[in-house]
């Protein structure tokens, strides 16, 4: 039906064509563009309709400048004078004049008997209350008893349990002679660098002459069992790749050994933030000493100067530099968290140059020092 519809216009618009005339013209070209008739009809039909109907309305808002002819500018007022300075009455005070004629002058019968100073009007100084620091105040309270008691308590605990290690001396003239345990938990890959501590305690009883006699096989310790209370390890060594969870026994042990004096050096075999491990043993760690957070361990911190003196923290494995983290408990380091993943240079003792990678080494006699100097 359209299709004829159309036919018909097209035979009409050539029959249009064929007459000589300027309407019939106009009305082929009206044919020829009919589209646009009708939608230009549509559309002024539209606007016939609603050109009476009020869409929006526009409310000036003072203030504007499309307003500015509908408000009234007052000119600046002009400031007030600036108040008159009043003279304060000068406070009198009576002067007494010697009425006895001691002596036959005019200067004797004008002399003051009083002295001046008792007409000097004085201010007294202003008395500063003494500051006083909250943390200054100490308060005797049950509470507080109770904390001293446990804090002496903890304190002959650590040295009933630290004085069989036999370290003698400091920094490179310490004397020791010590097993390093690897801590064994059960969900975890605790043994992933099997040869890493080997290598190091050859090198720490290589470069301090054996003065420090370390055992050159590291022995497992199993932190679930009593065995962290019957050999009495300085320290712990922790690592592991995966993430893990610490047996509820696990948790308790690692607690009461750290508050006798013991010791954690965790060092992640994953190097970097945020890995599996790393997100594991901080939450771990939480669950053992919930009261404590990791902090970072300054450049100016003693362990780097334990052993060798003014040494700086290398990158670890995959050129990690993260800065090395602790926790101390009464001022001494309990936990030393290394992100870096320097087992593994201490395992091949080759960077990725093929040179030995010294400064790893030096970072972990240091840290090694570290545990047995502080129990001198």
């Amino acid at each position: 039906m359209a299709f004829n519809l159309e036919r018909k216009i097209e035979k009409l618009v050539q029959a249009i064509w064929t007459r000589r005339g300027g309407l019939w013209l106009f009305m082929a070209a009206l044919l020829r563009s009919r589209y646009f008739v009708l939608s230009l009809i549509f559309y002024l039909t539209l606007l016939l309709i609603f050109s009476g109907y009020v869409i929006s309305t526009y409310m000036p808002i003072r203030g504007s400048f499309e307003g500015a002819d509908q408000l009234m500018v007052l000119p600046e007022a002009t400031p007030p004078p600036p108040p008159s300075r009043q003279q304060q009455p000068a406070a009198s005070k009576e002067v007494q004049v010697s009425a006895v004629s001691a002596a036959k002058t005019d200067i004797a019968r004008i002399t003051v008997q009083h002295s001046p100073a008792a007409y000097a009007k004085t201010t007294p100084a202003p008395q500063v209350a003494p500051v006083v620091k909250m943390s200054e105040v100490k308060i005797e309270t049950d509470m507080a008893s109770r904390i001293k008691a446990a804090n002496i308590q903890r304190l002959q605990n650590v040295r009933n349990f630290t004085k069989d290690w036999g370290v003698t001396g400091s920094k490179k003239a310490v004397r020791a002679r010590f097993t390093i345990f690897k801590a064994k938990y059960q969900d975890g890959d605790w043994n992933c660098n099997p040869e890493d501590l080997a290598n190091l305690m050859l090198q720490i009883r290589a470069w301090s002459r054996n003065r420090i006699d370390a055992n050159l096989h590291p022995e497992v310790l199993d932190v679930g069992t009593d065995q962290l209370f019957t050999l009495k390890p300085p320290f712990v060594y922790l690592t592991g790749h995966k993430d893990f969870r610490f047996l509820d026994q696990e948790v308790q042990n690692l607690r009461d050994y750290l508050m006798v004096g013991g010791a954690v050096w965790a060092d992640t075999a994953l190097a970097g933030r945020r890995s599996r491990f790393d997100i594991a043993f901080r939450r771990e760690m939480a669950r053992v000493l919930p009261d404590r957070e990791f902090e970072d361990v300054k450049p100016d911190h003693e362990m780097f100067n334990t052993f060798f003196d003014d040494i700086d923290q290398p990158a670890g494995i995959n050129f990690y530099h993260e800065p090395i983290e602790m926790i101390n408990i009464g001022n001494e380091l309990a936990v030393l968290y290394t992100l870096n993943g320097y087992g593994h240079f201490w395992e091949s003792r080759l960077n990725r140059q093929g040179n030995i990678e010294w400064n790893s080494i030096l970072v972990g006699t240091n840290a090694a020092g570290q545990f047995l100097w502080r129990t001198v």
